[in-house]
């Protein structure tokens, strides 16, 4: 594949997310990618959500089940596609629940999770979405599509009213076979005083092999981010990333 043929298909996975501006539901701003929670963490996190909660690798769940973080921050967990029927078949909409289903790093999943990681996979949709039961300050989680090679991801963060407050995207994603830890970690949060975002929806964006994905814990900020800080916008959403992961990485060896 030539350079100009991937740069396409790069342009186009970003189109995905950016050709739409965020509808801003009042002067909050969402910020995203590895900044964020590198700079909220001096606050504290309410916990994170552990897979393990869902029971054992295999386990298939065909209702969104519900979860709770280890400080008690509930979510509702889903793969679902909506439909809108032309007139000419009836209209209305036709609401799909697709399956998840729990896997292991090395049971199950053959990936770059640190080995024995438990994950959430959907096997047949690119995303997946964790809805919470009140609006928290943010949220972010390793993920790793199902299948080997470079890929795009994302995160998108959704207010009680449904209204998108903003996006964040990574084109950095290596999918490999190495059980190492390197499955890239992404995250949004917002800069408001009071939590608002209500769900977030995790992504593989790549237009060349939109697939399947896997998530590891999700984290969630306890506060909101200090601001203002720099990269903010849509640049910084894009460019505002690496310290997350680095943070996470710290917070795992020293918990």
């Amino acid at each position: 594949m030539s350079m100009s043929h991937k740069l396409r298909h790069v342009i186009a996975a970003l189109a995905l997310f950016v050709v739409t501006p965020p509808m801003t539901a009042s002067a909050d701003i969402i910020v995203g990618g590895a900044n964020v929670f590198e700079v909220t963490s001096s606050t504290g996190f309410n916990g994170s959500i552990d897979w393990s909660q869902l029971g054992p690798a295999f386990t298939v769940f065909l209702v969104p089940p519900t979860v709770v973080s280890n400080l008690g921050v509930t979510a509702v967990v889903s793969s679902t596609t909506t439909t809108v029927n032309p007139p000419s078949e009836g209209g209305g909409t036709v609401t799909v629940q697709h399956p998840l289903e729990r896997r292991d790093q090395n049971n199950g999943w053959a990936g770059n999770f640190a080995p024995g990681t438990p994950l959430l996979w959907s096997p047949d949709l690119s995303f997946i979405d964790v809805t919470f039961s009140s609006p928290v300050f943010g949220a972010g989680a390793t993920m790793q599509p199902n299948f080997y090679g470079a890929f795009a991801f994302g995160v998108q963060a959704y207010n009680a009213s449904n209204q998108l407050l903003g996006t964040v995207v990574e084109d950095h994603g290596n999918s490999t076979s190495a059980a190492d830890g390197s499955a890239p970690f992404l995250g949004v949060a917002t800069l408001s005083s009071v939590p608002d975002i209500s769900r977030v929806r995790f992504s593989v964006v790549d237009s060349i092999a939109l697939g399947p994905l896997a998530l590891s814990t999700v984290p969630i900020p306890a506060a909101p981010v200090p601001g203002p800080i720099v990269g903010t916008g849509l640049p910084g959403l894009i460019l505002a990333s690496g310290g997350l992961l680095g943070w996470w990485r710290r917070r795992q060896k020293s918990a």
